[in-house]
Formats: C-alpha cells, structure tokens, sequence
C-alpha cells in the first residue's frame, strides 16, 4: 500500500495556510489511520506512533523506507574505509545497517537499539553476515576503548536528554582517529515545539550541534545538510543537518 497523502506531500501543501494547531490535529489523526490500514501490530508497536508521529521507521524492505533515511547511509558508505568496524547507534530496525553491510567496505556491522521488537523485525528483515544487532540503550553504553573504527548516528541526539553522554561514549569506543557521523533537525528550518515533535527533546542549529560535538572530543571536519531533494550537499541550508567529525587525539572531555 502506498503512503497516504499526509506523508507523500498533498495534505502538508493543503493545510499549510492552517493555524498550528489545525494540522497537528489532521496530521496526528490522518498518520493515525494510515498506520492502522498499513501497519501490522507488531509494525505499530515498533513505530511507537504517539500523536500521530512515529519515533522509528517501519518496513519489512527499502521500498518502504523513505529516500531521505535510506540517503545519509548511503552519504556514510563512501566515508567507511575498507575493513571499518562500524557501529550503527540507535538502529531502529535495522535497514540502515543492510545499506552499510551491503554498499561499504566495512568489515562488520553493529547495530544497536533499545527497542526488543525493533531488533527482532531487523534480524528478520535485515540481516546480512555482516551484521551484529543487540538490544541496547545507547544513554548506558559501556564499550571498549577501540572497539569501533566508525561510528553512526542519525537523528538520535535530537532524542536524549543528555547528549553528551551518549557522544562521550562514541568517544570512547572510538579508535584513535575514529570517524563520527550524525544528524538532527536543523533548528534553523525546523524550529522545535514539543507538540509537533513529540519524541524529541530539542532540535539544534548547525553551530550548536559542531560545538556540542566538538565539547565531546571530536574534531568536526566537514558540514552537510539535506534538503527537500533528499540530497546531500556540503553546507548548511538544510532540513537535516549532518556532521562527519573524528576523534581529536590526545583529547580530554569536558565533565
């Protein structure tokens, strides 16, 4: 079944001159129903739908995953070098981790999520030699030092409370000279109200998320942003913004 015209685009254009609170209305109640024609009962409990916005991602393959998710993985298969061990943080179900175990060069995969259901569909649908999931809560990570060459993280930081935590982490189960990727909502162009983003804790400029990264131990390299094209160029005007960083040498976080 195809997506309903709320997600395809037609109904974000009809409402657009609709006070705020009219279109949460439509949005939540139209996503509502299309997840329910959709979406078996597993696939919904995975979603974590809450006021018609779901938290993860939901297709048994690609074809039903959006563009733009699908985009910032393969945006990272080109800056994995070959024999990588790379961790996909906060996976969801997984298909971003079979784009990395099937285009890159990594040698392994780690893909980690909090949600049961969500690593159990991903091994179902997901799975490739490559690839190890485990069911995990990446605020509580307690990994090695040099356990991963290249770590990913796409539109989670939005998510926690306490971001530098999690980047901290990355930090340490890094490899010396370890390459970081991630994403957020630009605060820019998408100004956060808790009502629209109802999963998430705040949205970030591109400064802010380069200082935040870089108070962390990194060392920001490049900036990309990704537009309505769902294409990834370098710069910064964007409706997601993505940072590739490493690991600064001989550096110690901020407490």
């Amino acid at each position: 079944m195809r997506l309903l015209p709320w997600r395809g685009g037609l109904v974000k254009r009809v409402t657009s001159f609709m006070p705020l609170f009219l279109r949460n209305f439509l949005r939540k109640n139209i996503t509502a129903f299309e997840y329910h024609l959709r979406y078996s009962r597993e696939e919904r409990k995975i979603a974590n739908l809450r006021d018609g916005c779901p938290e993860r991602e939901v297709a048994p393959d690609l074809s039903g995953i959006p563009r733009s998710h699908q985009g910032r993985y393969r945006f990272s298969c080109h800056r994995i070098p070959g024999d990588a061990r790379v961790l996909d943080a906060a996976c969801g179900i997984g298909y971003g981790a079979y784009i990395l175990a099937t285009e890159s060069r990594a040698a392994s995969i780690t893909a980690l999520d909090i949600s049961k259901q969500g690593i159990a569909y991903g091994r179902r649908h997901y799975s490739a030699p490559e690839i190890d999931f485990g069911v995990t809560d990446i605020t509580a990570l307690n990994l090695k030092e040099d356990t991963f060459d290249v770590i990913v993280s796409f539109e989670t930081i939005e998510h926690v409370k306490a971001p530098k935590s999690v980047l901290r982490s990355f930090h340490e189960s890094l490899a010396e000279d370890g390459i970081l990727i991630v994403s957020v909502p630009n605060e820019v162009l998408l100004p956060f109200n808790r009502e629209t983003y109802v999963h998430h804790e705040r949205h970030y400029t591109p400064d802010e998320l380069c200082k935040l990264v870089e108070s962390c131990g990194f060392r920001v390299e490049r900036i990309f942003a990704q537009g309505d094209d769902d294409m990834i160029r370098e710069g910064e005007n964007g409706k997601t913004i993505l940072v590739e960083a490493r690991k600064a040498r001989h550096h110690s976080t901020e407490k």
